[in-house]
């Protein structure tokens, strides 16, 4: 198919250059189509071309299986969303993306790609933004491709509702697939409701009934939607109104309130009806006539006609808009009505401001919309009224002011340079994030939240190390409640942060600047490894809390026991840039030393992935040296205790490398420089550059190395730039990086994910554009057995468990959940945009098939595993100022990706293993099944007189020996030297932990636990589940030698040499089928 769509290409390309055709547009052999849907407010556009099927197979010939098809034909497929929106269970940004697919028998894979205008053939897996998968179902048939929306529904079965859910359907041949697609729809309206409420003038009724009708039959925020109906009924009590009380006050249960609203409801629609000066009743809204029908005067036919129309599409938008908001949202989401320009008068009002143009008396009736009457009444009383004069128009003040200005703007033709130099003014930083705050991590309230409490904890985090001092940081969220009134977790819109530290605390002078001014901190012209990089965090938070509630950033600093504590309430100035400080005083703290900061802001709280307990949960496992605690928002205090009881290696910093500066940042060093020859500059300014290397550097540049750094510039630095980019220099020192370490990594894993296997990669550092960085990976595999105070209890739940038994037609579910990638840059979580991250790229690249996890192609592998990866730079390549992803460099890239490696050969000898001990374990049973009874029938052919006890010892070693004996208690670590050819691993068991790898444990508890336990913890369970090898006499010659054949087998298939440590047990050879023991010939033979 792509050969075809190719050569149609250069068919295209050859006819547009002949010149005689250039101008000739013939139509296309796959026609285009766009199909557009909208749902609530969020509007769904899909644009391809429609293939036929011609009496060709599609599936499997045409379009082959397991591999990417364009979806269509001509150009890419494209699939654009004006919201956010949740596309097969994943949460999609607005935007505009490439759809493909890559078509199976029993699974398809629906690909969104950032490359949307290109060619159809044209695809890039690594821009991939999203895959879902999706099954194929039998359909009617279909000639031509089609895709569009279909299978729509509304948030519940009632049929006032509007649609918030549809589906993306490819239809082609006899096949169908569908995505599911969810808007958000409610929460918007509602939003919409109490804005424009809030803004309607007292005497407007109009807008409070919308939005109480909404809330009446969504069944949505119904305490709030009363109070709007009581509000309209203030000003108007009209039919409709008074009918949609009677239902509300039914169903709160007052029946006999409800019969008498209706009788009030009925009496006000007869008055109105009855009103001699023509009043009607329209959904509920009492309308009058204009002056001139008031005096019983009637207008020509056509005059009629032309007022009727902005009147009808008053009434209709009246009677199809159920919220007030600018925006309206339909029940029937393919019949949307957006009124333009729909009140009485408008027409009028336009008309007037044209030269010439004649206005019509529209006073009153700009204010209350007139319906359009029924079309047997209009004629009736056309033809009992006599036509007459309409009076002349009332000129508004608004009209009179807007005169002058539509005129000015006509006789204006443009502004001079002049004119254009005066309105240009400088932008200050602090204005530029207010408009673009999403650009910072405020884009949403959920994430907003998050990362005020990120900001503020990595900051007492790099506090307390910088100043050698073991972290003891408490985070405290709590609910700001409204008017008084306290409101749960899940309803609450703001929120209060407290973070407090006990680092060595912040001078006085430097608190406003620290906490109020972007751009400003001591970590950004220094290259040394650090969470925070460009000065912006903290103060960023407080600019959002500042916007969003009007609150300053509260503060209390102290730097030892001895001084007082400071008190400081600040705000931004944000046309300056600079601090407002509202408050500043001595207050008596009960911390000798520390910061804390609070922090009161709009937020959305909610628990799960990338929540705030996530962060703080990922915070634990990077920084074991943490003592965390946690005071959570429905008032509950989690300690994540201290594991590791000393700080990580303080990072040292280092002078720039040649390799990471550019042409520009050469000339301002040459310029700031205190040197004062270029070879002198290139020794005291840049690392790993000798006194030799730099004269060396200037005799190859052409340059004298006696020149002055500040006289170098033009085609001299160039020459210069370029012979350092082209000599070889030793790479940078890596004492500027403090990573986690080995057992640090499996300190934090085993504490804080449940699993039964834990390994541990830190890879040498390695260097990117000159700046050096560090990649370690961890990994957690499988279930931690259940904790239980009586031993007995595990395996009894254990065998309920397996005992139960399956319906008719019932399997047993497989383990299909996919792997969990936990990000970290400089010891911070990365929760957001992980599918942009190299990080998760290199994950999903990996083949993990090789060391026997299943995965489908461009997707995490499956299983209960988590994937630990962690980079450790003195910059690091952030693909935003948000923080939350790290660039695809090639460097970084192949780093992850052989410390996966690494991780996935120990997990795959551990799963090897493990089914072998299985097997061994399975035949130890076998014999112990035995041993009992060949005893006692060797007793009783000896009369009694053997020593049965000391028989069943003999039996039960050779039991044991034949299922592998003392080897398998060496290879697995039974002896206490941890599991052999497993470096920096941990597997759990029942009975405890056994690894060469100490597991860190909380220093309270680990005070407080008796020593027999805790030798206990460590013992390893030898009798039953040991995973077990033969014995080594009768191993087969050369089983060393295969053992190790395959492990350079396994590294070979993902490109790597073999690891140096391997299995030193002989491969055990496996008994035949069939074969017995004596002991059982024996006891058959008895038999």
């Amino acid at each position: 198919m792509i050969r075809r769509s190719c050569i149609s290409a250069a068919l295209a390309i050859a006819a547009l250059a002949t010149p005689s055709v250039a101008d000739l547009k013939l139509p296309r052999i796959s026609p285009d189509s766009k199909v557009t849907q909208t749902l609530g407010f969020t509007d769904l556009t899909v644009t391809y071309s429609r293939p036929g099927v011609k009496k060709r197979t599609i599936w499997g010939d045409l379009v082959p299986y397991d591999k990417e098809w364009r979806t269509g034909a001509n150009n890419a497929t494209t699939f654009a969303t004006t919201d956010t929106i949740t596309f097969g269970g994943k949460t999609l940004p607005p935007g505009k993306y490439g759809l493909a697919t890559v078509p199976g028998k029993d699974e398809w894979t629906v690909i969104l790609n950032s490359q949307s205008d290109v060619w159809g053939t044209v695809y890039d897996p690594s821009k991939d933004v999203m895959r879902v998968q999706v099954k194929p179902q039998p359909a009617p048939y279909r000639e031509w491709l089609w895709i569009g929306f279909d299978d729509m529904a509304p948030v519940t079965d009632n049929i006032n509702l509007v649609c918030n859910k549809a589906a993306l359907v490819i239809h082609w041949e006899n096949l169908r697939v569908a995505v599911p697609i969810e808007v958000e729809v409610t929460n918007h309206v509602l939003a919409a409701c109490r804005d424009s409420v809030a803004k309607a003038k007292a005497s407007d009724w109009r807008t409070a009934f919308s939005a109480a009708r909404f809330c009446f039959q969504n069944e949505v925020a119904l305490d709030e939607g009363r109070g709007w109906l009581d509000k309209s009924l203030g000003v108007q009590k009209a039919y409709a109104y008074l009918t949609l009380l009677a239902r509300w006050q039914m169903k709160d249960g007052k029946k006999d309130d409800a019969i008498a609203t209706a009788k009030q409801a009925i009496a006000a629609g007869k008055a109105s009806k009855d009103k001699a000066s023509g009043e009607e009743v329209v959904s509920g809204a009492v309308t009058k006539p204009t002056e001139g029908r008031r005096r019983g005067a009637s207008k020509p036919k056509r005059a009629r006609a032309d007022e009727a129309k902005p009147k009808a599409l008053a009434a209709r938008a009246a009677r199809t808009t159920p919220a007030p908001a600018r925006r309206s949202v339909a029940a029937s989401p393919r019949a949307t009505i957006t009124p333009i320009d729909s009140a009485p008068g408008a027409t009028a009002k336009r008309k007037a401001a044209r030269p010439g143009a004649k206005a019509k008396p529209e006073a009153k009736a700009a204010r209350e919309p007139k319906p359009v009457p029924e079309p047997k009444e209009a004629k009736a009383r056309a033809r009992s009224k006599a036509p007459a004069e309409e009076p002349a128009p009332a000129e508004t003040a608004d009209d009179e002011a807007a005169a002058p200005r539509r005129a000015s703007k006509r006789s204006e033709k443009g502004i001079t340079a002049e004119e254009m130099g005066a309105k240009q003014r400088e932008i200050s930083v602090s204005e530029f994030f207010t408009k673009n705050r999403h650009l910072l991590g405020f884009d949403s309230p959920r994430k907003a939240l998050l990362t005020c409490v990120k900001e503020a904890v990595d900051n007492a985090l790099d506090a307390c190390e910088e100043g050698g001092i073991l972290p003891d940081v408490v985070v405290k969220l709590e609910i700001v409640a409204e008017d008084g009134t306290p409101l749960p977790a899940s309803q609450a819109t703001r929120f209060r942060i407290t973070v407090t530290d006990n680092g060595p605390g912040i001078v006085r002078q430097q608190i406003p600047k620290i906490f109020a001014k972007l751009l400003y901190g001591s970590k950004f012209h220094r290259l040394r490894m650090s969470r925070g990089q460009q000065g912006i965090g903290i103060s960023a938070a407080g600019m959002y809390g500042q916007l969003t509630t009007g609150k300053p950033v509260q503060i209390i600093s102290r730097t030892s026991p001895k001084t007082a504590a400071h008190f400081f309430e600040v705000q931004i100035d944000t046309k300056k840039n600079e601090p407002i400080v509202h408050e500043s005083k001595k207050i008596d703290w009960d911390q000798p030393r520390g910061t804390q900061v609070a922090l009161e802001v709009e937020g959305k709280y909610q628990k799960g992935r990338t929540s705030v307990d996530e962060y703080l949960e990922q915070i634990s496992i990077a920084n074991p040296h943490v003592s965390l605690t946690y005071h959570t928002v429905e008032g509950e205090t989690k300690g994540f205790q201290r594991t590791v009881q000393e700080l990580p290696e303080p990072p040292r910093e280092i002078k720039p490398h040649p390799y990471g500066i550019e042409l520009g940042m050469l000339l301002k060093m040459l310029h700031d420089t205190n040197s004062h020859s270029l070879s002198g500059f290139l020794a005291a300014d840049f690392c790993r550059v000798s006194s030799e290397l730099a004269k060396e550097i200037c005799k190859n540049a052409g340059v004298s190395a006696n020149a002055r750094p500040r006289d170098v510039a033009g085609e001299a630095a160039e020459a210069v730039y370029k012979t350092l980019q082209a000599t070889k220099i030793m790479a940078p020192p890596t004492n500027c990086l403090s990573p986690i370490g080995e057992k640090a990594l499996l300190s934090g894993l085993y504490n804080q994910i449940k699993g039964e296997f834990y390994t541990a990669v830190s890879r040498p550092p390695a260097v990117y554009r000159g700046n050096p960085f560090a990649i370690e990976a961890g990994l957690a595999f499988g279930s931690r057995p259940a904790e239980s105070d009586k031993p007995d209890d595990k395996s009894k739940a254990k065998a309920k468990e397996e005992a139960q038994p399956l319906a008719e037609g019932e399997e047993e579910e497989g383990d299909t959940e996919l792997a969990r990638v936990i990000r970290y840059a400089n010891r911070v979580p990365l929760l957001y945009q992980q599918s942009a991250c190299a990080t998760y790229k290199a994950a999903v690249d990996t083949k993990w098939r090789n060391y026997g996890i299943s995965q489908s192609r461009g997707a995490l592998p499956q299983g209960p595993m988590v994937i630990f990866v962690h980079m450790a730079s003195v910059w690091v390549p952030f693909t935003s100022e948000s923080k939350e992803a790290i660039a695809d460099y090639d460097e970084i890239r192949k780093e992850i990706t052989l410390a996966l490696r690494e991780c996935g050969r120990r997990l795959g000898v551990f799963l090897r293993r493990q089914g072998r001990a299985q097997s061994e374990f399975r035949r130890r049973n076998i014999f112990a099944l035995y041993i009992e009874e060949v005893v006692d029938a060797c007793n009783r052919l000896k009369g009694g007189k053997l020593p049965a006890e000391k028989i069943k010892e003999q039996l039960q070693k050779i039991a044991k020996s034949k299922t592998g004996g003392l080897k398998t208690d060496e290879l697995l670590g039974k002896t206490g030297a941890g599991p052999e050819g497993l470096p920096d691993s941990i597997i759990v068991t029942e009975e405890g932990v056994e690894g060469e790898v100490a597991v860190a444990e909380p220093a309270q508890e680990a005070a407080e636990a008796p020593e027999p336990a805790k030798k206990k913890a460590r013992k390893v369970k030898v009798d039953e589940e040991a995973p077990a090898e033969a014995e080594p006499k009768k191993a087969r010659k050369g089983g060393a030698a295969r053992a190790k054949a395959r492990m350079k087998a396994d590294a070979a298939e993902v490109g790597e040499e073999a690891p140096a440590e391997e299995e030193p047990a002989a491969e055990a050879k496996q008994p035949r089928k069939g074969r017995t023991t004596g002991a059982a010939k024996k006891t058959r033979k008895r038999s």
